[in-house]
């Protein structure tokens, strides 16, 4: 029992890397520029397609071919700031406006993927085939290099956060938009640089996942996972979010496991549910965080 255990810990870890790095990147968005970005799943689906695009039809190698996608959602995430999000954030109604945008833009984004790309799921050949023993667990290599990938990803968003001027401004907008325009933060330009890399964190965790399943427009459903996860963690704390998608990721592994998939996802849910009940900050919600939307 104990090797079933750590095995399927093991086998959970890749898929708890990729719902960290939607959740920190969700999260950034939200607390930052008070956008519920609905459509923040699509960059995902986005970031897988333009991998297997750049990595199966153009040859490139796979390593530039997730540079790409990183860069590709990126500038879209500006694109969408700039001709959606910056007019709709001068309106009254702010957050349905908001929604109202994203809503739409996740279906134009849905069916614009299935346009250039067609309904049938595509797949990306194993880059790096191959097994490794851990501690009498097995692990692929692809899925070593997402758990890798991933941890690296967030220790540079974190130490960006942390120890740049520009982090800094970031997380002065989160706690409290009047305060940084007094302490001359350009908000409009923070939120520009918050959009750009919290897309590219869904490309690239949907370019990381690429190898490992098939690649599709339904996808972007995945957006219903990472509101819960952020939710789950606590909205403002990057350490919260993180931990909560690793346990999330993990519970649902372990349940599949023993309990069954149907049974599991709502035991799961259920106690989630629970928590923002009891909590809405969530476990590891920041005290004093403006979260309105209005």
């Amino acid at each position: 029992m104990a090797h079933l255990i750590w095995q399927v810990t093991v086998d959970a870890l890749g898929m708890s890397m990729i719902y960290v790095l939607l959740a920190v990147g969700l999260n950034l968005i939200i607390t930052t520029t008070r956008i519920v970005l609905v459509a923040y799943g699509n960059f995902y689906m986005i970031g897988a397609y333009a991998v297997w695009f750049f990595s199966v039809s153009l040859k490139i190698p796979y390593f530039i071919s997730l540079a790409i996608a990183g860069l590709i959602t990126a500038a879209l995430g500006v694109v969408v700031y700039f001709a959606i999000f910056r007019h709709t954030q001068r309106r009254e109604q702010r957050f349905l406006s908001d929604l109202t945008a994203a809503l739409g833009l996740m279906m134009i984004l849905g069916q614009v993927a299935v346009l250039f790309f067609g309904s049938a799921p595509k797949s990306i050949p194993p880059a790096f085939p191959g097994k490794l023993s851990v501690i009498g667990a097995t692990i692929t290599y692809e899925r070593l290099i997402v758990i890798l990938l991933g941890i690296a990803m967030t220790v540079v968003l974190a130490l960006f956060l942390q120890r740049t001027n520009l982090g800094r401004a970031l997380r002065t907008v989160a706690v409290n938009t009047d305060i940084a325009a007094l302490l001359g933060v350009n908000w409009n330009r923070v939120y520009l640089v918050t959009m750009a890399v919290g897309c590219a964190l869904a490309g690239l965790a949907g370019g990381l996942i690429a190898p490992l399943f098939p690649i599709a427009q339904t996808m972007g459903g995945i957006i219903l996972v990472v509101l819960l996860v952020v939710l789950f963690g606590g909205m403002g704390s990057m350490l919260g979010v993180s931990l909560g998608a690793l346990i999330f990721g993990l519970s649902q592994s372990y349940g599949q496991a023993f309990i069954g998939t149907g049974v599991a996802q709502i035991v799961v849910y259920v106690v989630v549910a629970g928590v923002i009940f009891f909590r809405p900050g969530g476990v590891f919600g920041k005290a004093g965080l403006d979260t309105t939307f209005t």
